[in-house]
Formats: structure tokens, sequence, C-alpha cells
């Protein structure tokens, strides 16, 4: 047989260096040219469905009409729910708060003008015609209030804890037989994060007087009867829990500031599906 034929061996040889200019135009087109963007379909379909029902109720307001069926709004919230861009509008429109606003113009900004120099609250409106015993007990509400500013939320800016004097200054003013309630600040400072100042009073003045009277009366009665069902609901659903409490003769309705925790842990989750309310639609 024909001997094979062998090939010398070769030198083997590093693989040839690129150009230092094409690794730096790789880099370049890695860093500044990314993917296309991938359009949010569903996020387009939530902003085109609560557009639509704000253009609805605004119809409705000008010219009268159906209310928005309540299945629709149960729809829109419960699908994608409300966009952030709109969040604001929506929230004020369909819970009622605008309404207020609307037939009582101006009413925030001369109610926060008692608000000195933005440094404390002041007794300013309504307490001039007061008794002596009714003002005494004004300032006691404001001062509650100036204590409370810095623990609704620590490390807050200047300006943040202005607009918050201002709102709670200027609603225990507006309604004097309420005052100030502990528990008030985290949703004003929850509300803050959403509205802006007079929406937020406006809001305030919902929830405190038409949603949840009862936990901001003198009593407290919707708090202890909060309490009341929270015990019941621990000791069904978790007994562990309720046996621990059991034995250290601790109830639940021992743990004080339900309202002030409540509001504070769960403010906007709750707010998110809770505020677009149907106050206005077809039950």
């Amino acid at each position: 047989m024909p001997a094979r034929l062998r090939r010398a061996p070769q030198e083997l040889r590093p693989p040839p260096t690129r150009p230092a200019a094409w690794e730096a135009s790789v880099v370049f087109s890695t860093e500044h040219f990314s993917a296309p963007a991938v359009l949010d379909a569903t996020g387009t379909e939530a902003m085109l469905e609560w557009t639509e029902l704000l253009a609805a109720f605004r119809h409705k307001q000008l010219h009268g009409g159906p209310l928005i069926d309540a299945k629709r709004l149960k729809r829109a919230l419960s699908g994608n729910g409300v966009p952030a861009s709109l969040r604001a509008e929506v929230w004020l429109t369909f819970s009622g708060a605008s309404e207020r606003m609307h037939a009582n113009p101006g009413l925030y900004e001369e109610l926060s003008k008692g608000v000195e120099g933005d440094t404390q609250c002041t007794s300013t409106t309504d307490s001039a015609g007061h008794g002596h015993a009714n003002q005494h007990a004004h300032l006691v509400v404001l001062e509650q209030i100036e204590k409370d500013l810095r623990r609704t939320e620590i490390g807050s800016d200047g300006g943040k804890l202005c607009a918050m004097r201002r709102v709670l200054c200027a609603f225990a003013s507006h309604k004097p037989s309420i005052g100030y309630v502990q528990g008030m600040n985290f949703i004003v400072v929850a509300l803050l994060g959403v509205f802006d100042e007079a929406a937020t009073f406006w809001m305030l003045s919902l929830i405190v007087d038409a949603w949840l009277p009862d936990h901001f009366s003198a009593s407290l009665m919707g708090s202890q009867i909060d309490a009341r069902v929270l015990s019941i609901l621990t000791a069904e659903h978790l007994p562990a829990l309720a046996k621990r409490l059991h034995d250290l003769d601790v109830t639940v309705q021992d743990l004080h500031g339900m309202t002030a925790h409540s509001s504070r842990a769960a403010m906007l989750p709750i707010a998110a599906a809770v505020l677009p309310s149907l106050p206005h639609a077809e039950r």
C-alpha cells in the first residue's frame, strides 16, 4: 500500500487580535442601541377604559343621563387596575370628593391660612366664636397634631411636614366637633403621595365624614368593633396565635391604636382597590 503522506506539524498561533477601535465600537453598540421597547398592551387598555369612564362621568354631570354601570367599574378595577397617571383623577372623581371640592371652592385655601408661617397650627379659624373652654380644647387638638407630625414618617422633609400640618389643622378647624384623631396623620401622609393638598383635604373629609365616621368619633366605636371582629377572626383562622395571646393574657382589644395601625399598614393597597368606589354607579 502506498505510504500515507504526513504533514509537518504547524506551529500553533494565537488568533489575530482585533483592533481596539473595533472593540470600542462593539461596546458602544451594546450600550446605546438596546432592543426596541415592547408596548404594554394591558396598560394601554386600562388607560383607554378609564379615560372613557371619566369622559362618561363628565358627560353625565353636564347633560344628565343614566349612572355608570357598576359592573363595568368593577371589571375595570379587578382587571388591570387604575393607571398611576390617572389614579388621582379617578379616585377623586368616583369617590365623590371632587363634588365636595367644587361645592366649596377656595375653602381649603381659606382654612389653611390659619397655619402661620408653616411653623405651627393656630386657632384663628372657628375658635374665636367659641367659649374659652372650646378654644382651649381646640388648642389641645392643635398641639397633638404638632406632636404627631414627626412620628408619622421619620425623615420626612420640611415641605411634606408643612403640607401635613396644613391639611390636618385645616380639617380640625373645619370640623371642630371631630378635631384630630390619631390615625388621621397616616391617612394624610398616604393621600399626599397621590393628591395635592386641597384634594387630600377633601379626601380626608370624605373618609372621616362619610366612610368611617365611627372610627373618628369620641368613643372610637368603629375601632372597637374592628378589634372585636379581628379577635373573632383570629380565633377562627389563627387558633395558635389566639392561644398565644390568651396565654399572655392579651386580647386584641388591648392592642390600642387600631385606626393608626390599620391606616398606616393598609392605606395605599386598600385605597387602590376601594377609593374608586361606586357612589355614582348604578347598583
